[in-house]
């Protein structure tokens, strides 16, 4: 999204691990973090490990269905991702379509001084009506990815 809106030189330098990470990708991450920490995801973490220990004993492996639906758990959560972030990317898409189109027909209009900050706001904007829904989105897909652990395991005995 931040390349789409012209942050793409936004970037912000991370010395531990050694990346540069996008400033809206970190923007991202602490809210998502917070979230998680705040539905006390953390706590329910840990719950499900220990109570993994008890439906899958150490040495008792994993059955063919567990891995079945492990690999369509990925798929899932791909998609999940996907659909947390479409929307801005196809508003951003739409917009630098429009204006390639406005600079295809009207050349002598200086469209990159006109673009850049419309791409801007426009981003700027649906960035913030997608964060204003993340946490009802987030709530659901985490309660969501719990009845697939609880399933998962359930299905793994």
């Amino acid at each position: 999204m931040s390349l789409q809106m012209g942050l793409g030189m936004a970037i912000m330098n991370d010395p531990v691990n050694g990346l540069s990470v996008a400033i809206l990708g970190r923007i991202f991450l602490l809210l998502c973090t917070l979230l998680f920490l705040a539905l006390e995801g953390h706590l329910l973490v840990i719950d499900i490990l220990v109570q993994s220990f008890v439906v899958w004993p150490v040495g008792s492996g994993l059955s063919v269905f567990s891995l079945d639906s492990l690999v369509s758990l990925f798929g899932w959560m791909f998609a999940s991702a996907l659909a947390l972030a479409l929307p801005a990317i196809v508003s951003m898409l739409l917009a630098n379509i429009s204006f390639g189109v406005m600079n295809r027909a009207a050349p002598s209009l200086n469209v990159y001084a006109l673009g850049f900050p419309m791409t801007m706001l426009l981003g700027l904007f649906s960035i913030l009506i997608t964060v204003s829904g993340i946490p009802s989105r987030y709530t659901a897909l985490v309660h969501e990815t719990l009845s697939y652990l609880n399933l998962f395991m359930v299905g793994g005995a």
